[in-house]
């Protein structure tokens, strides 16, 4: 329980952040309100996209190990969305599409296994299985 509950913790601090900070990091590059909009998009639709992906993942391998991998990938979609001095990157739109699409991606497994892996934790602490 004590990862899931860091998991969504951490995934909605991911969404705050980057929902707070992004528009003003594409500023750099001139976009119009719509390209901005398209990378909020982005970011939501690569978190949608693989969920049943993840779901199934969870499910037959092991939720903790699909908790881990999604904090990997929403970590280096972060890394590299600045990107990180000292990685050698220079800020480019290119790499702001790669990295919203690999944090999105690594958002959605990260809660959807998390999610997964309460619901288990639930139903092996006596909590019945009838939701």
């Amino acid at each position: 329980v004590l990862l899931a509950t860091f998991a969504v913790f951490s995934a909605s601090i991911a969404v705050g952040s980057l929902q707070a900070t992004l528009e003003r990091h594409l500023a750099q590059f001139d976009l119009s309100p719509m390209h901005i909009g398209m990378f909020f998009m982005l970011y939501g639709g690569s978190y949608a996209l693989l969920n049943p992906f993840w779901g199934w993942m969870a499910d037959k391998v092991s939720s903790k190990l699909v908790i881990m991998i999604g904090a990997f990938l929403l970590s280096l979609g972060f890394l590299l969305v600045g990107p990180v001095p000292g990685l050698g990157l220079k800020s480019s739109y290119s790499l702001c599409i790669v990295s919203v699409v690999i944090a999105g991606v690594g958002l959605g497994a990260q809660l959807v296994a998390a999610f997964s892996e309460a619901q288990r934790s639930a139903v092996s602490s006596g909590f019945p299985d009838n939701l």
